[in-house]
C-alpha cells in the first residue's frame, strides 16, 4: 500500500480542519473498512473518511480510531507534522 499511515487520529481534533486526507481500503465485500488509515487512496476499493481541510467531527474521529494501528516495524506519522510521503 502506498501512502503515509496514521495512528489513531494523532493530530486530529474535533471541530478543526483535517490536516490531511484519510482513506481506508474496503474488504472483498466492498463495504467493510479493512486495514490502516492512509493519506492516499490505497488502490482498488476504498473510502474517503475525510478530505484535507474538511471539518473533523466526532464520527470521523471514531472511524479513525477504529482502524488498526501500524505494525511495530512501521514508523507511524502524525498527520500534523506537515510532511508528505
Amino acid at each position: 500500500m502506498a501512502g503515509r499511515r496514521f495512528t489513531a487520529a494523532d493530530g486530529w481534533k474535533d471541530g478543526e480542519p483535517a490536516p490531511a486526507a484519510a482513506y481506508r481500503a474496503l474488504g472483498t465485500d466492498r463495504e467493510t473498512p479493512d486495514g490502516p488509515v492512509l493519506d492516499e487512496h490505497p488502490g482498488g476499493y476504498a473510502r474517503l473518511i475525510v478530505a484535507e481541510g474538511q471539518t473533523v467531527t466526532a464520527d470521523i474521529l471514531t472511524e479513525l480510531r477504529a482502524a488498526p494501528a501500524p505494525a511495530d516495524s512501521e514508523q507511524p506519522t502524525a498527520a500534523s507534522d506537515g510532511e508528505k510521503g
